[in-house]
């Protein structure tokens, strides 16, 4: 996911982003959950980085050496992209990682843990969103079944960057955006 910076002060991409060093980080899930795929996934993608840039040798390992589907580049789509709770209750989902969705479209429902006859609260993809924001995008992140607070994010969308059809080829605003 190549991303703008939305971390608060003090977080790892904000103290790196202000000097001149270049930073590798993975998100392994959020809410406090990781499997033992997750952290699989996450060593394979920085090790094959790694030796794609130079930094260490040895055979990149595609995903479907390893029985998963080829990657696919992101762009957050910035504060549009992300779904905060809004309330303090339990999280239930509608979608599931790498679902394609759209605008208005229910992604996923809090339930008042103190009162559990109100009905649920629903969030929705771009509840708000400009007319130059996405139309489409796909589900980069998702909550289990938990309790949270109003603050927590729920939801994270991406658009793609590339073509489908050309995995390997990234587009040019891509690479600018990844230069910063």
């Amino acid at each position: 996911m190549v991303r703008d910076d939305l971390d608060s002060a003090g977080s790892l991409a904000s103290v790196v982003g202000t000097g001149t060093k270049l930073y590798l980080t993975t998100g392994l899930g959020g809410g406090g959950m990781v499997s033992p795929d997750t952290v699989t996934i996450a060593e394979t993608g920085i090790g094959n980085l790694m030796k794609h840039i130079g930094m260490v040798e040895g055979e990149i390992v595609p995903p479907r050496a390893q029985g998963r589907s080829d990657t696919r580049l992101m762009q957050l789509a910035g504060a549009d992209g992300l779904v905060l709770a809004g309330d303090a209750g339990i999280y239930e989902p509608f979608v599931e990682i790498g679902d394609a969705v759209e605008a208005s479209q229910p992604l996923d429902q809090v339930h008042d843990a103190e009162d559990p006859d109100r009905r649920p609260r629903q969030l929705m993809a771009w509840r708000g969103r400009r007319a130059s924001g996405p139309a489409r995008a796909r589900a980069r992140r998702t909550r289990r079944l938990r309790r949270h607070d109003r603050r927590s994010t729920c939801f994270i969308t991406g658009k793609p960057l590339h073509d489908p059809e050309k995995p390997g080829e990234i587009p040019i605003e891509a690479k600018k955006q990844k230069m910063r």
